[in-house]
């Protein structure tokens, strides 16, 4: 079982941890239009997601992957709204 935390009313979104291993396991977006702030919002926390995922697997100085990643979950999370 795991305890996931109520995002607080003023988070536009938040990337929530595993609290033993300190993997990434939720992204957390506050529902809304489809305008900038929304995308905006996505791609702040999409960049928390690939940092963290960077350092879990120890991926580091790969501009080119941190790019094309970030374009791929933007993508299929602009998708699935």
């Amino acid at each position: 079982v795991i305890d996931i935390p109520k995002p607080s009313k003023y988070e536009d979104g938040s990337l929530m941890y595993h609290q033993d291993s300190g993997r990434p396991l939720i992204l957390f977006i506050k529902k809304r239009k489809h305008n900038w702030d929304l995308y905006e919002t996505m791609i702040h926390e999409i960049t928390h997601l690939v940092q963290h995922l960077e350092e879990y697997f120890n991926i580091d100085g790969e501009e080119e992957f941190r790019a094309y990643l970030t374009e791929s979950i933007f993508r299929d999370l602009r998708k699935l709204i």
